[in-house]
């Protein structure tokens, strides 16, 4: 509501540009408009709204709500009632992902949970890059094509470094201690979120761009683990058929957690739970996957072919 803060807040995002004198943003805010808008937040603050942030942009979930409210979609009592209690119905959901997982390792193995996991999680931090980038540099159009590339050129590097390792003796073991860096990346990432509202521009489009590296080969890395274990049967040459069976799972596994992190990140968790609350609810996702390697057989396969589980 201050037009010095005003001004003084866009120089920090815009530190090249000409500077923006506070009586700008005077003419833009004058008094009598700022108390309305402060009176009209004041009311939706009693109705137990809770205001937008930087860091929990609520007013991308009030767009969906009122979007489903003109589309007469049926999901109001979803949206609301994730809007009124987000944690519970958060940590609701990751006790059903738990279940899902559990009847997966069951069927699949372990190595489809980690591979399911590692989509989630992928998907869900480039979301929450790309909203990060949106958020403490003002703009995102210019720069999303060159975010996209990196976290795109992450997964062949990802990839080529998980063959590598593959060739010499990684398997069930390294997809263990894959979900574990994940971990350790989004624990990392929380300080860093708010470190970047004081970091210079240039800094943080470049921590940024090499966040999204480094997420897109975390994400890719295991691939060829999960499908080296998919292939592992009880005394038998994998066939052709089943070495096709076993990079189709793989594949299907990644993108169909890569659905669910990008629904639940963007849709849920980043306006309800903010920047730190997604990578703690990620975080937890991939720590779950590494518990379950850690459960007796986690560390071994399904023993048969995967021919007749598919």
């Amino acid at each position: 509501w201050n037009a010095d803060s005003l001004a003084a807040r866009r120089g920090r995002l815009w530190p090249d540009g000409a500077a923006w004198p506070p009586r700008f943003f005077e003419t833009l805010f004058p008094p009598e408009r700022t108390q309305a808008l402060q009176a009209a937040v004041d009311r939706r603050i009693e109705r137990g709204v809770a205001p937008n942030q930087d860091r929990r942009p609520l007013v991308y979930y009030e767009q969906i709500r009122r979007w489903d409210r003109l589309s007469g979609s049926g999901l109001a009592g979803l949206l609301t009632g994730w809007h009124e209690a987000p944690w519970p119905w958060s940590l609701g959901l990751l006790a059903i992902l738990t279940g899902i997982g559990l009847m997966a390792r069951q069927r699949w193995g372990q190595p489809v949970v980690s591979m399911a996991s590692t989509g989630m999680a992928g998907m869900g931090i480039d979301l929450l890059i790309l909203l990060l980038f949106q958020t403490y540099r003002g703009t995102l159009y210019l720069k999303v094509g060159l975010i996209t590339a990196l976290f795109m050129a992450g997964l062949g590097l990802g990839a080529w470094v998980g063959t590598v390792l593959l060739k010499r003796g990684a398997g069930a073991r390294a997809l263990l201690w894959g979900d574990l860096v994940w971990v350790g990346f989004m624990l990392a990432m929380l300080p860093l979120t708010y470190a970047m509202d004081r970091m210079d521009g240039a800094w943080l489009e470049a921590l940024l761009l090499i966040l999204a590296l480094v997420a897109g080969a975390l994400t890719a890395m295991p691939f060829p683990w999960v499908s080296s274990l998919l292939l592992l049967t009880r005394g038998s040459v994998a066939e052709a058929s089943e070495i096709a069976q076993a990079g189709g799972i793989a594949d299907a596994t990644d993108h169909a957690g890569a659905i669910f992190g990008a629904l639940l990140t963007g849709t849920f968790l980043i306006p309800l739970l903010g920047f730190s609350g997604s990578l703690l609810l990620l975080g937890g996702v991939k720590a779950l996957s590494a518990l379950g390697g850690l459960l007796p057989g986690g560390a071994g396969q399904r023993r048969r072919s995967w021919r007749g589980a598919v």
